[in-house]
């Protein structure tokens, strides 16, 4: 594995976005238009979403990624990187444990797994494997939410003793 740090100013990771739906398609506009990146590949078991995501990125970046309805076709991909998992959550260690198999680094979105016994094989495979795995944990990463917290936890608001939430996708 070549060290990122020891790759020269002008290479660029190629990446591949395994999960071209709501959350895939925001990430792979992001990632078009990155100047750090190349979207090389797009995969989706859904035919129509990949295609898609191969117009998004042509029109975004100028280059037409390859597109795939079987992940397996980017994991065996000598020329990328990593992989981007914007999956159904179920599919977050499978996906995970083969990418690190497979010499790729990963970015897998929240939450990591649906039990603890999958999450401790992903981390025991990035380990086995020598990988970079990232979980997306984009609003706790952002200043709102982390000034939120703090305002919270200062006490000024006083005893929290419940909190709604709501959410408008699917």
């Amino acid at each position: 594995r070549i060290a990122r740090a020891a790759l020269g100013a002008n290479e660029k990771v190629r990446v591949a976005v395994i999960g071209c739906g709501g959350m895939g398609t925001r990430h792979i506009e992001a990632l078009s238009i990155n100047p750090n990146c190349t979207v090389a590949v797009v995969c989706d078991c859904f035919k129509p979403r990949y295609e898609n995501a191969m117009n998004v990125v042509e029109k975004l970046s100028g280059k037409r990624p390859d597109g795939y309805q079987d992940f397996r076709q980017a994991l065996d991909r000598k020329d990328v990187d990593c992989i981007f998992g914007p999956l159904p959550d179920h599919w977050h260690p499978l996906m995970t444990i083969l990418a690190c198999q497979a010499g790729k680094d990963v970015y897998i979105e929240k939450p990591a797994s649906p039990t603890v016994a999958e999450g401790r094989a992903m981390v025991k495979a990035a380990r086995r494997y020598g990988r970079v795995v990232q979980l997306g944990t984009q609003q706790r990463s952002m200043t709102i939410f982390q000034d939120a917290v703090k305002l919270i936890h200062s006490g000024k608001l006083g005893k929290i003793t419940s909190a709604t939430c709501w959410i408008d996708a699917n």
